[in-house]
């Protein structure tokens, strides 16, 4: 199926597949995959993505050069182990780092890269993160 000019997605129930690659999508706006077996999903490295639902299944989020995204809704960080968001201004970034601890306190995502975010921070321990790479984190 050729999907190049949809502008939006919606999988619905159980379906096997476990990746959705969506990079040859640049118009698409609209993605709700939310009760799918999904864990990981590849979206354009650029393009119009203002709605994101994704399931709580996935096990790696990856998000470079989104610019317009106004909802991203995962029903549950625990089994995240990767994130890799870029140059995504309109993400709280720090929001969805802080839904990657679990009920104690500790992280359960290892692996981290954020580009093009601006914070400040007195106190920060990434010591548990057994990868980090977050450009401009730490100003």
């Amino acid at each position: 199926i050729d999907l190049t000019n949809w502008h939006g997605l919606g999988i619905a129930g159980e379906n096997p597949q476990t990746t959705l690659d969506l990079s040859s999508c640049p118009n698409i706006e609209e993605i709700y995959a939310e009760g799918t077996s999904l864990q990981s999903i590849t979206l354009p490295d650029s393009g119009y993505v203002k709605i994101l639902h994704l399931p709580n299944t996935l096990n790696s989020l990856n998000i470079k050069n989104q610019l317009y995204i106004e909802e991203l809704k995962i029903a549950d960080y625990s089994n995240i182990k990767t994130i890799c968001i870029e140059n995504c201004p309109t993400l709280n970034v720090l929001e969805i780092l802080n839904s990657c601890k679990d009920a104690t306190g500790g992280w359960i995502v290892n692996q981290v890269r954020f580009t093009g975010i601006n914070w400040s921070f007195e106190n920060a321990d990434f010591s548990a993160l057994t990868q980090v790479d977050i450009n401009n984190l730490l100003k």
